[in-house]
């Protein structure tokens, strides 16, 4: 059961945040830094609705989805000795409109996204507030501009009065479930997108329609 009892409230939920960003980096904090950019140089961007899949077959593929590429990040984290819990977001189809343009009657009309948090130097810190904040940017979210770079880079978050400035993607968060212990309790107590047995079909029917569409500015056919 999550730690929050769930909200089903309307669209644009004002997410509270883990806790308020501190002002300096602690040495878990600094570890963490490391660990989201090495898993950006290893693992790169693909599309999958497999977001259960278990983070040594990630690392294997060296390719994974924003949702296991993080499930990487909290594998790494765990390893180290930061303990990491999961946001239970689910966010409206919106969201992903720039990145299918021409597909975004085939989405579903939510996705469940389980969202880490990590206890750095004794404080919980969002997935988002792990690196410095950059205000005045906007997330694309298209091509090789995923989310997962977009934390790195500072740029976005989940909450709606973010003090920071960054850009907020809170408008399309239809639903808030509360903290779990990790992704597998989000997923045991509100369900999967996808269920199982249709997710390889789908992963492949992503791959049609996306082909090339995140391959990186430098890197060549």
């Amino acid at each position: 059961m999550p730690d929050t009892p769930p909200d089903a409230s309307r669209p644009g939920l004002a997410i509270a945040p883990a806790q308020d960003t501190p002002a300096t980096v602690g040495p878990q904090r600094e570890l963490l830094r490391s660990v989201f950019r090495d898993v950006l140089d290893r693992v790169a961007p693909a599309y999958s609705v497999a977001d259960w899949r278990p983070a040594d077959a990630v690392r294997q593929k060296g390719r994974g989805s924003c949702s296991q590429r993080l499930a990487v990040v909290e594998d790494e984290a765990r390893a180290a000795g930061i303990a990491v819990r999961t946001h239970g977001l689910e966010v409206g189809a919106a969201f992903w409109h720039r990145r299918f343009p021409r597909h975004h009657r085939v989405l579903p009309a939510t996705v469940k996204l389980p969202w880490p948090e990590f206890l750095c130097d004794g404080a919980w810190l969002a997935a988002e507030d792990v690196f410095d904040p950059q205000p005045g940017r906007r997330f694309a979210n298209t091509g090789c501009n995923t989310l997962f770079e977009a934390l790195i880079d500072g740029i976005v978050t989940w909450r709606g009065d973010d003090p920071h400035g960054r850009d907020s993607l809170a408008r399309h968060v239809v639903a808030d479930h509360g903290r779990f212990p990790d992704r597998a309790a989000f997923a045991a107590a509100c369900g999967t997108t996808f269920p199982r047995a249709v997710a390889p079909a789908v992963d492949a029917y992503l791959r049609i329609i996306t082909r090339d569409s995140l391959r990186r500015e430098n890197e060549t056919p």
